[in-house]
């Protein structure tokens, strides 16, 4: 380092570097060797990573001609590493791991994408971390996690993804269709139709057939049963020439769902 004539060189330089301008300043400074022995060149060898932003200073405090090589080797930000999904019926957790710098550029965001969506969700790696929580799920449905990492140059990594299912829940719509098929002195046979398949969340393993002498009752008495390809019950020992009021509601291993319609029928006499 030095000018023509030679006048105006330093036996030394500080360096400082950051991949964000206004921190450069702020960094730790690197001593450089000056070049003392004419245009021989004065070579000094700095590890660092992460570099977009260099300041040379004279550490004499002089003006300076500089003529000086960097090399190096860009960076890719790496991909996320360690992908974790932690479900539940309606939302899910997801965390990852991501490399040390000296195998990534730096990473300021990453880029989740749901199911292969073409518009990512942004998060923040300063705000979030290496973590966030996915809302608005459907319960027992199966959905695929994208990450990308981007770094300050907006250099992307490549895709990571892990396919998932969201957990059972109680099933959000009530059994169809139902209706008496027999009513006779001291019983009633009840048939219904499944919900529609959009409101099961789960696996249907079971029914609860309730039935009581008065409308809406609040304790009625109720009998399980099983999920199976005739859905039907029996309800026995009723009194005669009573009205009776019946609702069904299907379950999953979770819990049962909205009872159906109220549907009533007078016992025989």
């Amino acid at each position: 380092m030095g000018d023509r004539d030679q006048t105006k060189r330093s036996e030394s330089y500080s360096l400082k570097y950051s991949n964000d301008k206004s921190l450069v300043d702020g960094s730790s400074a690197v001593q450089i060797t000056g070049n003392q022995n004419g245009y021989q060149a004065s070579t000094t060898l700095v590890d660092i990573y992460n570099v977009r932003y260099i300041k040379i200073q004279s550490t004499a405090s002089t003006d300076f001609c500089l003529r000086i090589e960097l090399c190096g080797e860009a960076q890719m930000p790496a991909p996320v590493d360690e992908l974790q999904i932690t479900p539940s019926d309606t939302s899910a957790r997801v965390t990852w791991v991501i490399h040390e710098k000296t195998v990534s550029s730096l990473i300021t965001k990453y880029y989740i994408y749901l199911n292969g969506q073409s518009q990512p969700h942004v998060v923040s790696r300063a705000e979030d971390g290496t973590q966030i929580v996915i809302p608005g799920l459907k319960p027992y449905t199966v959905y695929t996690v994208g990450i990308e990492t981007v770094d300050g140059a907006l250099q992307r990594s490549r895709r990571v993804s892990k396919t998932f299912n969201t957990d059972q829940a109680a099933p959000s719509g009530p059994p169809s269709h139902v209706r008496f098929t027999y009513w006779g002195k001291n019983r009633l046979d009840v048939s219904w139709n499944a919900p529609d398949t959009k409101f099961w969340n789960g696996v249907l393993t079971r029914y609860l057939l309730c039935y009581a002498n008065q409308t809406r009752a609040r304790r009625p008495r109720c009998r399980f049963i099983r999920s199976g390809t005739r859905l039907q019950g029996t309800i026995y020992n009723l009194q005669p020439t009573t009205k009776y009021f019946v609702t069904v509601s299907a379950g999953t291993k979770v819990g049962y769902g909205n009872k159906s319609l109220e549907i009533s029928k007078i016992t025989s006499g």
